[in-house]
């Protein structure tokens, strides 16, 4: 028996005992495309987040959540997408980005920042020092900066006034840190 995209071969030994090879052929009929059609590439580009969902060569499955403004992901090909995101994965990374006007960005973290909030701080990145190269309006005064939220689940993008924008002390590291463990310390 030969698999098919959505079918191995136990699936179809399962099917073909309980008789229900018939529908698993339609589902795969009407669910299954090579390529995105226009209505997709609407639907995925006014979205604010997605699931990436991986398995490695040992079929160990990992999901992960990514969210952005509608807009951070673009279909870029006829069946390619692409992210407009930071990777913090690797906590300290350098990011290229190829959107589909196929401009290259090139985003790093190379400098961690406070903005007030309340009667305290948040902690941040800079991702971009001049909001414009998004094609985000604000000129010169806009920049952008990443709030990355504890266990690496996501955070926001924030465009903000660069007067709100307040340099630290910390390094890159030190501040991923604070973030990453609500500022606990090990012994």
């Amino acid at each position: 028996m030969a698999e098919t995209a959505m079918f191995h071969d136990g699936n179809r030994q399962l099917q073909d005992r309980f008789g229900s090879r018939g529908i698993a052929d339609r589902l795969e009929e009407k669910l299954t495309r090579k390529e995105f059609s226009e209505d997709d590439e609407r639907f995925i580009e006014s979205q604010p987040y997605f699931f990436l969902a991986t398995a490695d060569a040992h079929g160990r499955p990992d999901c992960s959540f990514k969210g952005g403004a509608p807009g951070f992901v673009r279909v870029t090909g006829p069946s390619e997408i692409a992210q407009l995101a930071q990777n913090f994965n690797g906590l300290i990374a350098t990011v290229k980005t190829q959107l589909a006007d196929r401009v290259t960005i090139t985003h790093g973290l190379d400098r961690g920042v406070t903005l007030d909030y309340g009667p305290g701080k948040l902690i941040g990145f800079v991702t971009q020092e001049h909001a414009k190269t998004l094609g985000i309006g604000g000129g010169e005064d806009l920049i952008a900066v990443y709030l990355p939220m504890s266990y690496q689940i996501g955070g926001y993008t924030l465009y903000v006034s660069r007067s709100k924008v307040h340099e630290t002390d910390l390094t890159v590291e030190q501040a991923m840190r604070i973030v990453l463990t609500g500022g606990v310390r090990g012994k």
